[in-house]
């Protein structure tokens, strides 16, 4: 009998970028100021749960539009108005950035990465204009 072949997700350590990190924050502080703490807690949790799925489940989100590349190692998740960005590597995924959708698609692809010898330096501010 012939068996389906089924390819396996290789597990990866995820390491958030500072800027994430700080982007997370400002974007719970704002929806507890806008929407209520219970809310911006709902939010949080689902931002922690998306990315720490990110280890086994990094193919499955569609590659980001701004920053197209042969390999698709640009990724976003969709949670809600926000986009959750990340970059796929070799033993790692990298969580850059969360920021709101109505930043404009050239802010995102102008501001977005910045790269030296494969190391993240930075992750540009997008959000401060936004809140």
């Amino acid at each position: 009998m012939a068996g389906k072949v089924i390819k396996r997700t290789k597990i990866k350590r995820v390491i958030l970028s500072n800027y994430f990190v700080a982007s997370q924050d400002n974007v719970v502080e704002y929806g507890a100021r806008e929407f209520g703490v219970s809310l911006a807690m709902k939010l949080d949790a689902e931002i922690e749960k998306r990315v720490q799925e990110l280890s086994t489940l990094y193919e499955f989100y569609t590659e980001n539009k701004f920053l197209p590349t042969k390999t698709k190692i640009y990724r976003n998740i969709i949670l809600g108005k926000y986009m959750i960005l990340y970059r796929i590597k070799p033993t790692t995924v990298e969580v850059l950035a969360i920021y709101h959708s109505s930043i404009k698609s050239l802010q995102v692809s102008k501001k977005c990465v910045a790269l030296n010898h494969n190391k993240l330096i930075k992750v540009k501010n997008l959000l401060s204009k936004h809140q």
